[in-house]
């Protein structure tokens, strides 16, 4: 299940948004709920940033419940920050690198599993940018693989969008990114993103769509 880490030079500005109703571990919402870390070890989520300069590099290993926690890996002007889940059930990857030759950040083999009941619709998105990027989610029950993209270009990475509604049952979601500086470029921002509409949000969307229809009658 491993994904393949990327250990060349690379630089990369990439972004994820899934949409749904997510929830930490201790507290389910309507359709997703986190799992931290369970009885089976093969299934504990985990999250790896590394952060480094031409002399020196940070690790940051998160893995079971802690892996729904924040956590930075920074060395020097070269940082690369999890938020972790937040109260609203998403999560953000984010780096910041110097225009300095060696400058490195990236995040590894990334590993977050989570329990769909009833249905939930979920969003990816990626944005264009430098350097290389991997997103999977498969359903952990029926080995079926919903969303497998890799993409690794030295000039460009596209952007890269998916919207699909999961039925229940457990899921895996993998990820990598990284980002390189080569002297010549300097990054800061969002390399990935998942985030959540309030609860009920889709709801009071498919509301104001039957309120629409009536009215078109």
């Amino acid at each position: 299940m491993n994904l393949q880490s990327n250990h060349m030079k690379t630089r990369t500005v990439a972004a994820i948004l899934v949409g749904g109703s997510l929830a930490v571990t201790s507290s389910a919402s309507a359709g997703l709920t986190w799992m931290g870390s369970a009885s089976n070890a093969s299934m504990d989520s985990g999250i790896q940033l590394y952060a480094s300069s031409t002399t020196k590099s940070d690790f940051v290993q998160l893995v079971g419940a802690s892996a729904l926690t924040a956590g930075t890996a920074t060395m020097g002007a070269s940082t690369i920050s999890y938020t972790g889940i937040d109260a609203q059930g998403g999560w953000a990857l984010s780096g910041s690198l110097p225009n300095v030759e060696g400058s490195h950040v990236r995040s590894d083999n990334n590993t977050l599993f989570f329990e769909v009941t009833g249905q939930q619709q979920v969003s990816f998105w990626s944005a264009a940018g430098l350097g290389s990027m991997q997103f999977r989610i498969m359903n952990w029950n029926t080995v079926e693989t919903l969303v497998d993209h890799y993409d690794f270009e030295l000039d460009n990475t596209a952007a890269f969008n998916w919207t699909e509604t999961l039925e229940a049952g457990v899921y895996v979601m993998q990820f990598n990114a990284a980002s390189r500086s080569e002297g010549d470029i300097a990054f800061s921002g969002d390399m990935m993103t998942f985030t959540v509409p309030a609860p009920g949000a889709l709801a009071l969307v498919g509301a104001a769509g039957l309120v629409g229809a009536r009215r078109r009658r």
